[in-house]
């Protein structure tokens, strides 16, 4: 391509510009982004694979719609993806980066086919930022920086993908052992056993989800791993017919004379967590979709904004009619 690509975090955007020799060629080009990207990495054939804060995404054309590869499995009020690059084999990595930047909670993860895996990091290894990856020229070797720590790691890359492809074939007996093969809950739910089977035991398979999640991103999440067991709506007919039930509830509550506000608040929050899980059974990413319409709604708003300045007229000022007419207008 001849071209220059990188990230501005805080300004939410991914620039690239053409490149001849040392020399930029052109006006630099933006893509804005959601939430902030911490890197980017082109795929062979077209595209890049785009780390943002909130989860892993391939984009095929420049400025277009984003396809989510992997949700960011940690609570994105407090971290995000940070900087990250392919591996010689061409398997996407990328580094957490804790935000308060007083615990360590930084770890490293690798994309492929199976999925996102944490590779090394967080408390057990003291990690805070990870950064800076780069491999041996044998691929042996992940070289990686701690930037708060003022430290670069080194670790071995085969000792730990040989960790990783023996937990695969322990999670898939029906593949590389003599299981039969199981249908896709089925699969689903055996899979849960074998993974819980190997680590320590928990009085709940809901521990371990950090309940500072972000209100969409936790119910989801709580949805994704009960499901793993079985309980489930069948499908999304159901979740509706849930969210029907719920959504009745408020409204029985909304119709007492004497409102109690904790009830009710308890009632929509119902609602709000049937909503994340019609999301999960439709393939939503719910806290993206919620984001995504919240940043609808500024733009439309400031188009409104904008115009009225143009005249003279102050926002106070403006009838129902005026504002639905003026809303009508900033949605075209």
């Amino acid at each position: 391509e001849h071209r220059l690509y990188w990230v501005d975090i805080p300004g939410r955007r991914i620039a690239r510009v053409a490149v001849q020799g040392l020399q930029a060629q052109g006006a630099v080009e933006y893509w804005p982004m959601n939430t902030e990207p911490g890197c980017i990495a082109p795929v062979q054939g077209g595209g890049w694979v785009i780390a943002l804060r909130d989860g892993i995404y391939m984009g095929q054309t420049w400025g277009g719609p984003l396809q989510p590869l992997a949700a960011a499995p940690y609570d994105t009020t407090k971290l995000r993806f940070n900087d990250g690059k392919c591996d010689p084999q061409g398997r996407f990595w990328a580094g957490s980066l804790y935000e308060p930047k007083d615990q360590a909670l930084g770890v490293l993860y690798r994309l492929d086919r199976q999925g996102l895996h944490p590779m090394v990091g967080g408390v057990k290894d003291g990690v805070v930022t990870a950064n800076g990856l780069a491999w041996s020229p044998d691929g042996r070797t992940v070289y990686w920086a701690d930037t708060a720590a003022h430290q670069v790691r080194a670790f071995d890359f085969e000792a730990v993908a040989k960790g990783i492809g023996e937990k695969m074939v322990r999670r898939h007996p029906h593949v590389w052992g003599d299981e039969a093969a199981l249908a896709d809950r089925k699969h689903s739910q055996r899979w849960t056993e074998l993974k819980a089977a190997e680590k320590p035991k928990k009085a709940s398979m809901l521990e371990g989800t950090p309940r500072s999640m972000p209100a969409l991103q936790l119910s989801q999440r709580y949805g994704e791993i009960t499901a793993s067991v079985g309980f489930d709506w069948k499908d999304a007919k159901g979740v509706w017919e849930k969210l029907d039930e719920e959504l009745g509830e408020l409204k029985a509550e909304l119709r007492r004379k004497k409102r109690d506000k904790k009830k009710v608040a308890e009632e929509l929050g119902d609602v709000v967590f049937t909503l994340a899980n019609l999301a999960r059974h439709l393939g939503v990413n719910a806290e993206l979709a919620g984001r995504d319409a919240a940043h609808k709604f500024a733009k439309r708003f400031q188009l409104m904004e904008r115009e009225m300045k143009k005249t003279n007229t102050k926002l106070s000022t403006l009838t129902p009619l005026k504002w639905e007419q003026a809303w009508d207008r900033a949605k075209k």
